[in-house]
């Protein structure tokens, strides 16, 4: 395939090119540093599992636009639970009803899903989102056996696509596919510790080679020593 007029060309002779991987348990996307370190590491993708959705959602929004270099951010808003009152970042619900709408209500306000706590008193239930998970991690259970480090980079980066629906456009190296993708200077199919050599993070196209993410990395390192 012939690189279209005017596009960056990479000499990847030599690395090893995989898809962008996500974080699907975070609770740091309004954190501009943490956001930073993700891309640094190659992680291109969160989901957001319990947060003030406002601020969130803010975030999103200037992370999707490059005003802040971040991944990808999905988020569930505020844990769905019927905790103490003091404790932060719950909406509390005591029905089903009630979980329900509130789910129905994060959505209406831009939320991408509802995340509530296990109750011990429906032992055996799954809720709605373990049961996808399972569907998304139904391939790998009755696939052909891998190797280790194959299933692992699957569960870090396919599997969280298809939770979302994303498979199409996320989650694999392909034509037609977001370029959310990591360079790495060895094959994490030989051994997982392998996706720590990052060479480079395409992030929703843009390139950021090893010079600039070792100057995000700096960036990071000057702010937190800040008092």
């Amino acid at each position: 395939m012939a690189p279209a007029a005017g596009a960056q060309v990479v000499d990847g002779r030599g690395k090893f090119l995989m898809p962008g991987m996500w974080d699907m348990h975070s609770h740091a996307a309004t954190a501009e540093s943490w956001l930073k370190l993700y891309v640094a590491n190659g992680v291109t993708a969160i989901r957001d599992m319990g947060s003030d959705l406002d601020p969130v959602l803010a975030m999103r929004d200037r992370t999707a636009s490059g005003r802040v270099l971040g991944p990808r951010i999905f988020t569930a808003g505020p844990i769905l639970d019927d905790p103490p009152g003091d404790w932060p970042l719950r909406l509390r619900v005591k029905t089903a009803e009630d979980g329900r709408a509130a789910v129905q209500m994060l959505k209406r306000r831009g939320g991408d899903e509802g995340h509530g706590q296990r109750r011990r008193r429906h032992p055996g239930r799954l809720r709605h989102d373990d049961r996808r998970l399972l569907r998304a991690g139904r391939a790998r259970r009755h696939g052909p056996r891998r190797n280790d480090s194959a299933g692992r980079l699957q569960t870090a980066t396919l599997n969280p696509a298809r939770y979302f629906d994303l498979e199409q456009t996320l989650g694999s190296v392909a034509p037609g596919r977001t370029a959310n993708l990591v360079l790495l200077d060895a094959n994490p199919l030989i051994d997982i510790a392998h996706v720590r050599r990052v060479r480079a993070v395409v992030l929703a196209g843009r390139f950021l080679d090893r010079k600039e993410l070792d100057n995000v990395l700096a960036q990071v390192k000057i702010a937190a020593a800040q008092p």
